[in-house]
């Protein structure tokens, strides 16, 4: 892959950084996902530090023993007029479980928001990769248009020379020449309304390249957003078992009251509540957290095997298709360039020369067309795997 490497640094220009800059910042500011994305993570962040706190005490007022028929307050000892507060405690600390489950809720939302960024970012580089390509097809067979042109000429000066059938043959492939410019200048027109619709520009033409990553590590995939919001998820499960666990023992209730009696002494009343786990709930709630926890993990592996899978046919995609365009700049288009300029020079010497040269033409036109085809393959594969997680 080394070779490749720098096949690759030679195929990416690098043109105004800037540019490429100001689009990708105009995106992400005016992307209504993105601002979506990130009210939630912040709605999260909110979520996390309510889950931490303790619940309100109770405060409660009384007034006992109220006589129906007689509601004076007067000399009873069973009458008295009361305040009492109520607290729950965390005493098992369950409260940060709830809110480290929130805060690893916000952590996917933050690799969402990351594999969308990445996302948005591929989908503008396969734009300009898509223009230019399109540029270059549309100079290339402008190109050939000129070379029927410069056929043409000598055809006017020597046409008793040229048999009709070639003459023919050159102008059906005239005619499929223009059809083709047509078509990618308003695939052209059409990639730059798109950028500009993604970009939230008007008017703004597509005048400069993407540059790519083009080394990554043997453990990229560890990175991927998926791999990473899944190992969240696992982390989160992990909590499930642990609050399931504490969960057998219920947070105790503290109960204080003060009651005031006219003629009598005052007196406290002092109590704690708690539930009992008699009757197999919280046993059946562990059994649960443990099997989440086991299909989590095991879709974990699922997921890695996966990543693993797409990172191996994207970097084979890019070593196949590296060793297509060596042999199309080294063997395919130089070979072509030199017959079309042999039968250049030597169309009017026969008639054979004529059909001879119709196909050389040809043969140029549908290389420099394979070139293009086989880089804008290597620079968008550059773009899949560069969105598939952090660059590290």
């Amino acid at each position: 892959m080394k070779s490749f490497s720098f096949l690759f640094f030679l195929l990416c220009s690098f043109l105004g950084a800037q540019s490429f800059d100001v689009a990708i910042s105009k995106a992400m500011q005016n992307n209504s996902k993105i601002k979506a994305l990130q009210i939630q993570i912040e709605k999260l962040e909110d979520e996390a530090r309510i889950a931490r706190k303790w619940d309100n005490p109770n405060i409660a007022l009384g007034y006992n023993a109220l006589y129906p028929n007689d509601p004076s307050y007067r000399d009873d000892a069973m009458q008295s007029i009361s305040i009492s507060l109520a607290q729950k405690f965390d005493l098992f600390a369950k409260k940060p479980i709830e809110s480290q489950k929130i805060s690893l809720q916000r952590q996917i939302k933050i690799l969402e928001l990351k594999a969308f960024q990445k996302s948005l970012i591929k989908e503008i580089k396969i734009r300009i990769i898509k223009s230019n390509q399109d540029k270059k097809r549309i100079a290339i067979l402008k190109s050939t248009l000129d070379n029927i042109a410069l056929f043409k000429s000598q055809i006017d000066s020597n046409s008793s020379d040229f048999l009709l059938d070639e003459i023919y043959k050159m102008e059906i492939l005239e005619t499929k020449i223009k059809l083709k410019l047509t078509q990618f200048l308003q695939n052209q027109k059409e990639q730059i309304i798109e950028f500009n619709e993604i970009t939230f520009q008007e008017n703004q033409d597509i005048d400069f390249n993407p540059t790519f990553k083009k080394v990554w590590s043997k453990d990229y995939y560890k990175f991927s957003y998926e791999l990473l919001a899944q190992k969240y998820k696992e982390q989160i499960e992990e909590e499930n078992i642990a609050l399931a666990k504490r969960s057998f023992f219920s947070d105790p209730t503290l109960n204080l009251g003060y009651f005031h009696r006219k003629n009598h002494q005052d007196f406290l009343s002092f109590g704690v509540s708690f539930s009992l786990p008699i009757y197999g709930k919280e046993v059946l709630s562990l059994q649960k957290a443990h099997k989440q926890s086991q299909i989590t993990k095991n879709t974990t592996l699922e997921i890695e095997n996966k990543i693993k899978s797409k990172i191996k046919k994207l970097q084979n995609t890019l070593e196949k298709k590296g060793e297509e365009l060596v042999l199309i700049e080294s063997k395919l288009l130089p070979n072509a360039k030199k017959l079309l300029t042999l039968y250049q020079k030597n169309i009017s010497s026969s008639k054979s020369a004529m059909g001879a040269y119709h196909q050389a033409l040809n043969d140029l036109l549908e290389a420099e067309l394979l070139r293009i085809d086989v880089k804008g393959g290597i620079w968008i594969t550059l773009c899949e795997l560069e969105s598939i997680g952090e660059e590290r």
